[in-house]
């Protein structure tokens, strides 16, 4: 799915620009260029909706266990979807020496696609969260409940209620604590292989941890929490959700 406007899929900028430079492509469509080759593109209101729309239609398995885990919890579905994702530009010159980024979404490192629900107290954020690792095409979606009358926005609850594999499976890792070799190579039982495990716990920290502002500045938002996090504080959920991953 194309999510920018056609009209918009060159962005220019002078070599002498000082950045980040917010292009407001469309009232529910945002990107930030945070240097001449990378950005971060925002989707809300109904950009959001139909780009996680789409995706459940692609994908339909990828959110029905979280919806069910959310409905069995008494949560109520919301319209605030949030969606954030980098993309990666290619410069050209242009005719008067600036240079033209072009982008798709085949540059696109990864995205996250956050879709909010309610149980009607304003301390609280609920919902699904999906993350997708593009170079290797893992994912997974995950269902929880975040605390956000704190700065520190801890995990009420989580669960992982889907995952992907990436292509060629996840890189193996050695067994925590590793077991004594006494010089004999170690057999194919000794490792495992790496998944979304923790990614989680592991989000959430670096969320809060990057960026200071918004975690004061987003208390008590409710279903409105990522979007407020995303707009204060650029970047930090998608980096954070990639980061995680891998």
């Amino acid at each position: 799915m194309l999510s920018l406007i056609l009209a918009a899929a060159l962005v220019s900028s002078p070599g002498n620009q000082i950045f980040p430079v917010v292009h407001q492509l469309r009232d529910d469509i945002r990107l930030v260029q945070l240097s001449p080759e990378t950005a971060v593109e925002q989707m809300t209101g109904q950009a959001a909706r139909l780009h996680i729309r789409n995706l459940m239609s692609r994908q339909p398995h990828a959110f029905a266990a979280s919806r069910g885990l959310l409905t069995e919890r008494g949560y109520v579905p919301t319209d605030h979807f949030y969606v954030e994702r980098t993309i990666n530009l290619a410069g050209k010159k242009g005719d008067k020496d600036d240079i033209q980024f072009a982008y798709s979404e085949n540059n696109v490192d990864g995205e996250i696609d956050i879709w909010s629900w309610d149980d009607g107290n304003p301390d609280t954020w609920e919902g699904s969260i999906y993350v997708e690792v593009y170079r290797n095409g893992s994912a997974s979606t995950w269902g929880g409940q975040i605390d956000d009358s704190r700065t520190d926005y801890p995990w009420i609850w989580y669960r992982e209620t889907w995952e992907k594999p990436g292509v060629g499976g996840p890189r193996q890792i050695r067994l925590v604590p590793p077991k004594p070799t006494n010089g004999i190579e170690l057999v194919r039982g000794d490792y495992e292989l790496t998944s979304f495990y923790n990614w989680a716990e592991c989000w959430r920290r670096a969320v809060v941890g990057g960026c200071t502002a918004a975690a004061i500045g987003c208390k008590r938002m409710g279903p409105a929490w990522p979007e407020c996090f995303g707009f204060i504080c650029v970047g930090v959920e998608i980096g954070s959700a990639i980061g995680c991953a891998i």
